[in-house]
């Protein structure tokens, strides 16, 4: 956190810097971009190296994916944010006032950052390299990979989403999508890194249990057997003469 606290401070910093630190980067007429917004870039591109603090906000952003950062940024004065390939080389390029008011217009402190990932997500997609700019589907792609990104780094779904849900177009154009598709994929990446849900479910009390009777087992009486009675009787003469005989 206290990266992004100097992050977004030097986007305020950058946007005071000097023009003579500037240098004459790419004309836009002949460079291609995957632009945040797809505005129209006129006239040349002039750019300049980054605070430090803003190379570690994206060293941040890498750091949760696994990769190195296979481009430069750039401070430069295109309208937005954009990923640029110029002789070979890729870029990420990045407007230091726009980023400075865009949290402050969604009241998010993310929202700089979900639009840096947004960028970087055109790179490692690929989606520089044919040199066609913004299309529909890479930009959700690159939609899906700053929430998947933002969902890493410990972002609410509402941080992730507050730069599309605040100034996102609700049709989308030619280059870009309308808005509840870009909420939609922004959300997917997001739940796809682990992120939790915003509303947890609610808990369902059910009634305890009453318990049950212990029934203690009575000890089995005991069975006598009953008294033999012994019926005297009078000996007959033949019983007589054989008790005799034994005597």
């Amino acid at each position: 956190m206290k990266i992004l606290k100097a992050f977004l401070l030097s986007f305020a910093l950058c946007s005071t810097a000097g023009v003579s630190a500037q240098k004459v980067f790419a004309s836009a007429k002949y460079t291609q971009m995957c632009s945040y917004y797809g505005e129209a870039v006129t006239g040349d591109i002039h750019a300049y190296k980054p605070e430090a603090s803003a190379e570690s906000a994206v060293k941040n952003i890498m750091s949760v994916i696994g990769l190195k950062a296979n481009f430069e940024l750039r401070a430069a004065n295109v309208p937005n944010a954009a990923a640029v390939i110029l002789k070979g080389k890729r870029y990420i390029l990045y407007n230091p006032k726009f980023m400075a008011n865009i949290n402050s217009v969604t009241g998010s402190d993310w929202a700089a950052i979900s639009i840096l990932a947004h960028e970087i997500g055109h790179h490692l997609n690929g989606h520089t390299l044919d040199n066609v700019g913004s299309r529909p589907q890479t930009e959700l792609d690159a939609d899906e990979f700053s929430g998947f990104v933002l969902g890493r780094l410990g972002a609410t779904l509402a941080d992730a989403q507050a730069v599309m849900g605040t100034i996102a177009s609700i049709k989308g154009s030619h280059s870009h999508p309308p808005k509840s598709d870009r909420l939609i994929a922004i959300a997917a990446g997001w739940n796809r890194a682990g992120g939790t849900a915003i509303a947890a479910q609610p808990v369902v009390q059910t009634q305890p249990e009453k318990p049950k009777p212990v029934v203690i087992a009575e000890k089995p009486k005991e069975v006598t057997q009953p008294k033999q009675v012994l019926v005297e009787r009078n000996l007959t003469r033949e019983e007589r003469i054989q008790q005799s005989a034994h005597i």
